[in-house]
């Protein structure tokens, strides 16, 4: 019986070729552009989230501020659920850090060490917006034992925010495909039908089941789902090794498994959601040719 129902499926197939080429084109871009949405998604996260912990700001400590002093802000920064990272840099430390950095030692011109202490701090990925960064340095601002706080996070928010309005435009981009190509498997399907609408009546006549009829035609959306499956893994995996001669110290191993299940799920899933709209409106009532 299963051999039956493949026979008529690809005897349908063949009949609407052009339809049937768009429709896979359709889905296959559909499915692409859902797996790109996803993986991408997931991507932007680890960016994000990476791009966050590189926000940091330097608490410059008065020049002549009590040890005491110093400790109760260490201590007040270390309690605050904001921060992640509190790290105390002495002048001792702070003159190293300069020395590597720039490969100059002032110490052959000025006797005294010019540079502060300071805190160094990270924030939670969690908390790092405009408005929490604002509103942080503010509170610190007016602790007596501060003298400066020096921070450049402007240029890591704008790309945050750009992840971030990209991911509503992948969105929008992907359901417009999904949705072209589930209407386009529901059409070839309808037109296969129309096609065999005689053919169909004389099954019904002779008593065929409903699910006779209905069979090929999920079958139908099932063999596209697994051709668009089979073109979308192809052009990912060439394209990934494009994208990997550039960027070959990224990992894309886990992306390539994750994309892959995405895309095979993808394909059988709005094959078959095609073929089950256009089933609907089967019934054994005898249709006018």
């Amino acid at each position: 019986m299963i051999l039956f129902y493949l026979k008529e499926t690809f005897r349908s197939i063949k009949r609407s070729k052009l339809a049937s080429f768009i429709t896979i084109i359709s889905l296959s871009i559909a499915i692409l552009a859902t797996d790109v949405s996803i993986v991408l998604v997931l991507l932007s996260n680890k960016i994000d989230e990476e791009l966050k912990e590189r926000v940091e700001l330097d608490i410059f400590i008065m020049k002549d501020a009590p040890s005491s002093d110093i400790q109760a802000l260490g201590s007040r920064l270390r309690k605050d659920n904001r921060l992640q990272i509190v790290e105390y840099i002495s002048q001792e430390k702070a003159e190293i850090n300069f020395i590597k950095e720039t490969g100059e030692d002032f110490k052959s011109i000025l006797e005294a060490n010019p540079l502060p202490a300071s805190y160094r701090v990270k924030f939670k990925s969690q908390s790092v917006d405009q408005n929490t960064i604002e509103q942080f340095v503010k509170e610190i601002e007016k602790d007596n034992t501060v003298d400066e706080v020096i921070y450049d996070y402007s240029t890591i928010i704008s790309l945050i925010n750009f992840i971030n309005s990209s991911k509503y435009i992948i969105f929008v981009l992907s359901f417009v495909f999904v949705f072209l190509a589930i209407y386009l498997v529901y059409s070839t399907n309808k037109l296969q039908i129309q096609n065999k609408l005689e053919k169909y009546n004389t099954m019904k006549l002779v008593g065929a089941k409903l699910s006779t009829l209905k069979i090929p035609i999920y079958f139908t959306g099932l063999i596209f789902g697994v051709i668009a499956s089979v073109i979308s893994i192809t052009l990912i995996v060439f394209f990934t090794e494009f994208i990997q001669r550039f960027y070959y110290n990224f990992n894309f191993i886990i992306y390539i498994y994750i994309g892959t299940f995405i895309i095979i799920f993808l394909g059988i899933f709005y094959g078959l959601l095609g073929s089950f709209i256009t089933s609907r409106g089967i019934s054994l009532k005898i249709n006018k040719i």
